[in-house]
């Protein structure tokens, strides 16, 4: 099984999914990483840990989509062999500010630093879900692909892009999580291999409907499996991470467990292997 990392973005923070191996325990009870940053505390954007420089390592990025000093959305990366107190990135995009959407970093093919993707889920010329990407290789000038999708527009749940199918393209992925036809979340997937045109997948889940947190897709047993992290009006008082196999077409639970975090919603949440 792949154990992961989970993640708070307020500081750095992780704490192990590897179980003490004095006291039998559940994962993520012990921290490995508890520091400040080189960034002062700032909530004008979008914070994802992701390898920007080609050492298998995530660095912490932050893409500053609002109150800018370019006018333009900016790209902004701290190293994590600086312990995140060096940054290694600080441009400016091809974008002009933007809040219409969600905004995420995504391995590109073509450098060591990946690629930025818009989805732009609200006030579209088109009435549909955009995706926008510029490349990694241009340093954020060139957009690679602008294409309207198969998802009208949208804001009932969270976007975001993931490998889903194994291609190493970022497929579109639409974890629904109120308004729903089957009364669960649910998750869709549009391969970015169709142009964002046709599903891969439409499915409820095992989850009711609910949105007290974060979701993602991750590796977790497998490729692909749905991860929920629950940081307010958790039945444990502590952060909690739910996670659902993609192998059951995500109606079968693989973990639900307490943290060692307290509920907390002062910054962003990730599970990754750190």
């Amino acid at each position: 099984m792949l154990f992961k990392q989970l993640v708070l973005f307020s500081s750095v923070v992780f704490g192990s999914a590897i179980p003490n191996t004095i006291e039998k325990r559940a994962p993520y009870q012990t921290l490995i990483l508890d520091t400040g940053t080189t960034f002062a505390e700032e909530d004008n954007g979008w914070w994802q840990l992701i390898d920007a420089n080609g050492d298998g390592i995530p660095d912490l990025a932050y893409i500053k989509n609002k109150n800018t000093a370019t006018g333009y959305v900016e790209v902004h990366i701290a190293s994590s062999s600086s312990n995140f107190q060096t940054r290694i990135l600080e441009v400016p995009t091809t974008f002009t500010e933007e809040d219409n959407g969600t905004w995420r970093l995504f391995k590109s093919s073509s450098s060591n630093l990946p690629d930025l993707v818009y989805i732009k889920t609200q006030n579209t010329p088109s009435g549909y879900v955009e995706v926008h990407i510029a490349s990694g290789a241009s340093t954020y000038k060139t957009r690679t692909i602008e294409v309207v999708t198969t998802f009208a527009n949208e804001q009932d749940g969270q976007w975001n892009v993931y490998d889903y199918n194994g291609d190493g393209k970022p497929d579109l992925v639409f974890i629904k999580t109120s308004n729903t036809a089957t009364g669960t979340d649910e998750v869709f997937v549009a391969p970015a291999a169709s142009n964002y045109q046709t599903r891969l997948l439409s499915t409820g889940t095992t989850f009711t409907v609910e949105n007290n947190g974060f979701w993602q897709l991750g590796a977790y047993s497998a490729n692909g499996d749905l991860i929920y992290i629950k940081d307010v009006n958790t039945g444990t008082g502590t952060t909690e991470v739910h996670i659902a196999s993609r192998a059951s077409d995500y109606q079968i639970r693989l973990l639900d467990v307490g943290s060692t975090f307290t509920q907390e919603q002062n910054g962003f949440w990730q599970l990754i292997d750190f």
